[in-house]
């Protein structure tokens, strides 16, 4: 019930799933090519994108795993997502490959085999949960500590989820009068003052105390009875009714403590956001070398001036850094921009003007294309910025903001985001502001990846900016 092994057996299960994917290659490359013509070099090569491509979106789907409250048609229907999604990315990389060695039929094999297999194993755990489950077989006995809504919260729960695994034995109250009682379907069998009695006469593998808060200082003798008496115990935090994104119980130097985050952390997930923001930028300044020195003869001989644009911005939870961009106005633009305040076009603290007359001749080019933002592609290898994120604002920008705009705050700033790919610069402030709070509430790699894709167009198309 307290889900103490469930991420360790959800690597496994994965584990199993990349062996069951990489059985069905070797039967579909063995059936139509032939054991005689299986070359290393061939498999290795599907191997590299294979593996990649199946972990990256069976990890990060967070609902491939999931057993609890769903029939076996609801489990495959979860297996469809992750599964299609690999697959699609599989046939496109392959076709620009244009690799010979893969052909229609031992890929259409390969997905039928590995389908196959991947719905097998997970129809064989939901039965093997299912005889478990009809045999009582690892259910633990605990009683709950309280009666009022939070109790009552908690017995409706372990009823919903009978993957907990959990027998009420029966409810705890300091009120005596309240003994025999029915809360929620469970008798209330005691008091608190008899615990250790109750302990002493039952197989109890645990105590949930589920108080409000203002009784915390009365349970905490009755806790360490539990300790003595060798029960484990639980007392259940949900006191806050402040809805933060993420919530975790965490330790540090043995005092546990509940951590409340409006932004993911570092999960497996932002840290693979991190590795594959380096690698990409990376990659793409040696790709953009070229594009980006002539763009910089361009500047030089446009304007007088350095090539290079360089401005403080904020970042992850407030930082300054300096930003990089490819100069597309005036040298002394910042000092020009006060005189200009009274034409400022967009709402909020931010600045834009359409037609702005400290541009020079190949800045608006550049800004239509996004040449002029290639430098902060050094922002993103240096950890300042990543390729998905808010765009960073000026100091002077974050001094006005409203309260419910420091939010953005709370992730690292971005190349694109779901701005840049719902108008640009054409939208109004506050827009903008609600555009990358959905996209810090709904954050994963996924979508991060389905931004990355539509900003390609975005750009193509030179609109809104």
């Amino acid at each position: 019930m307290l889900r103490e092994t469930e991420s360790f057996y959800k690597k496994i299960h994965f584990l199993a799933d990349l062996f069951l994917t990489i059985t069905a290659l070797y039967l579909s490359l063995f059936i139509f090519v032939g054991e005689q013509n299986l070359t290393e070099s061939a498999i290795q090569k599907l191997l590299l994108l294979i593996l990649p491509i199946w972990s990256f979106f069976f990890l990060t789907d967070q609902k491939a795993y999931k057993y609890s409250q769903l029939s076996i048609s609801g489990i495959l229907k979860k297996l469809l997502p992750p599964f299609l999604k690999s697959s699609a990315l599989l046939i496109f990389l392959l076709y620009l490959s244009s690799s010979p060695s893969q052909n229609f039929k031992t890929l259409i094999l390969f997905f039928g085999f590995d389908l196959l297999l991947l719905s097998a194993i997970r129809i064989i755990i939901k039965f093997t949960l299912m005889i478990n489950y009809s045999k009582g077989n690892h259910v633990q006995n605990i009683l709950v500590v309280g009666t009022g809504s939070l109790a009552q919260d908690f017995i409706r729960k372990a009823k919903e989820n009978k993957d907990w695994k959990v027998k009420i034995l029966g409810l705890l109250d300091w009120d005596k009068a309240q003994r025999g009682k029915l809360v929620s379907g469970i008798q209330v069998i005691g008091t608190l003052e008899g615990l250790p009695q109750i302990i002493k006469n039952n197989h109890i593998d645990y105590i949930v105390y589920a108080v409000p808060k203002r009784f915390l200082n009365l349970i905490e003798e009755s806790i360490s009875t539990c300790e003595k008496m060798g029960v484990s115990a639980c007392v259940l935090a949900d006191y806050f009714p402040i809805k933060f994104n993420h919530k975790k119980l965490l330790t540090f130097e043995e005092t546990p403590f509940i951590f409340f985050s409006p932004a993911p952390k570092k999960t497996e997930a932002v840290l693979i956001k991190e590795i594959f923001d380096r690698v990409i930028a990376f990659i793409l300044i040696i790709l953009f070398s070229p594009l980006m020195l002539l763009t910089a003869i361009l500047v030089k001989k446009s304007s007088k001036g350095t090539v290079l644009f360089k401005q403080q911005r904020v970042g992850l939870n407030g930082k300054k850094f300096i930003l990089y961009k490819f100069r597309t106005m005036v040298e002394n633009a910042e000092e020009l921009k006060k005189s200009l305040q009274d034409k400022n076009e967009m709402e909020g603290p931010a600045f834009k003007i359409k037609e702005d007359p400290r541009i020079i001749r190949i800045g608006k080019f550049m800004r239509k294309t996004s040449l002029d933002e290639l430098p902060q592609l050094f922002n993103v290898l240096a950890g300042d910025m990543s390729l998905v994120g808010p765009r960073p604002p000026l100091p002077q920008e974050v001094s006005n903001y409203d309260m419910w705009h420091r939010k953005r705050l709370c992730m690292k700033p971005g190349l694109t985001c779901l701005w840049q790919v719902n108008g640009r610069n054409s939208i109004n402030f506050d827009k903008w502001m609600k555009l990358d709070l959905e996209y810090i509430n709904n954050w994963s790699l996924f979508l991060d990846l389905k931004i990355l894709l539509k900003t390609i167009p975005a750009v193509l198309s030179m609109s809104g900016v």
